[in-house]
């Protein structure tokens, strides 16, 4: 597996330990930026595969670049992974942040389209994409439950697009911030502390906004007592209904 250098940190988000917050409001804007692929199929895949191997790649580390062969499929044990990929102009634009279970790079076809980063150290489970592919040809149920799944991501970037078209900054990160709050209240259930892995730099790339916009917006909700930031990696929610509100244009 190809790496590259260890990237940035110096513009990682400062974090909070949390209390206990009501469940957010999470409508259709928050909704938008759900995992690469929901957890919710994840059990129906568990069977469609035998084998493979388990991999631990180091914070900040490729796990694939842009342009390799689309040797392998992932699913995400633990940690926090990057999609990301280089426009002509040299952006970076970050397409999904995938976690615990969630599944990335099986819709690439010869080539991976973007590249793959490890946020924090994650632990993948990888199978060779002809293991995938004898799976499917020998068993019909087994291509339907990978259509279903890459169905579903194909939903989720469209709508992802869709918002980054539509929403003003303000809206787009109280909707990041409650689709975070929703899928750790999901995973771990509850959300007293939510985990938030990627600095400023990575929430901005994902976002479409700059540094500036990001830091200054978060900082905005802070002093008005919506959320609530200190050491570690994670933020406090101490009020998700007027963040639902700030999500949806109804309150700045």
């Amino acid at each position: 597996m190809q790496t590259s250098p260890p990237l940035s940190t110096a513009d990682s988000a400062p974090n909070a330990e949390q209390r206990p917050v009501p469940e957010p409001l999470v409508r259709s804007s928050a909704a938008a930026f759900s995992s690469v692929v929901s957890t919710s199929r994840i059990s129906s895949l568990d069977a469609l595969v035998q084998g493979g191997s388990t991999i631990t790649v180091p914070r900040n580390r490729a796990i694939y670049f842009e342009g390799d062969p689309a040797e392998f499929c992932y699913r995400v044990v633990a940690g926090t992974v990057r999609i990301c990929k280089e426009t002509e102009d040299g952006r970076r634009q970050i397409a999904g942040f995938p976690t615990n279970g969630d599944l990335f790079g099986w819709a690439a076809p010869e080539r991976y389209g973007y590249s793959a980063e490890a946020v924090t150290e994650v632990t993948l489970q990888r199978w060779l994409r002809q293991s995938i592919e004898q799976a499917i040809i020998g068993d019909a149920d087994a291509g339907h439950r990978v259509l279903s799944v890459l169905f579903e991501q194909l939903a989720e970037t469209q709508t992802h697009l869709l918002v980054l078209g539509r929403l003003r900054a303000g809206e787009r990160i109280a909707a990041f911030l409650l689709s975070r709050a929703a899928r750790y209240q999901r995973d771990a259930g509850h959300a007293e502390r939510i985990p938030l892995p990627m600095g400023r730099k990575d929430i901005a790339d994902y976002l479409g906004l700059t540094v500036e916009t990001v830091s200054r917006t978060m900082h905005g909700l802070k002093q008005r007592g919506i959320i609530d930031f200190a050491s570690g990696e994670g933020l406090r929610i101490h009020d998700a209904e007027m963040l639902d509100l700030i999500s949806r244009g109804l309150e700045e």
